[in-house]
């Protein structure tokens, strides 16, 4: 996992997402000669889980939904692997204080981003285990042809 460059992702949840998966999967920095390249496209939805008699939101359950591509760099443009990942988290709103709400929200993105992190560097270190990912094959000479 060592070998995998990870391109920056978009937004502040992007970028929290980035740091993590990038201490998971490069904890002795940015490769020098990766093999690979991560191209992680992230978007997020809310929806109202609890409502306030007086129909006010009182707690919001986030989504998070990251698309991934692993690409080798001998092969540009060619999707060696790819998957998708979603986490939902839950924050609450509170009316007496918006300070505490803005934070409520900050932290369960965050968590939210660790755990797609999580479930994305536990599905690349499955796939690079596998036996014929780890020391890729020959492709078989072409049989001669009959005459």
């Amino acid at each position: 996992m060592a070998q995998i460059h990870i391109n920056p992702i978009a937004d502040r949840v992007g970028q929290q997402l980035y740091n993590v998966l990038r201490d998971r999967m490069n904890p002795q920095g940015v490769p020098q000669n990766p093999t690979y390249d991560l191209i992680v496209t992230l978007r997020q939805s809310g929806a109202p889980s609890l409502i306030n008699p007086n129909q006010t939101t009182a707690r919001v359950d986030l989504t998070l939904y990251a698309d991934y591509n692993l690409y080798r760099r001998d092969a540009p443009g060619v999707s060696v692997f790819h998957g998708q990942s979603r986490n939902t988290t839950s924050y609450d709103i509170l009316i007496s204080d918006p300070y505490a709400s803005v934070v409520s929200a900050d932290d369960a993105k965050r968590r939210g981003a660790q755990s797609l992190a999580d479930d994305i560097a536990n599905r690349l270190a499955t796939y690079l285990a596998q036996p014929a990912v780890a020391a890729p094959q020959p492709a078989p000479a072409p049989a001669p042809a009959s005459p």
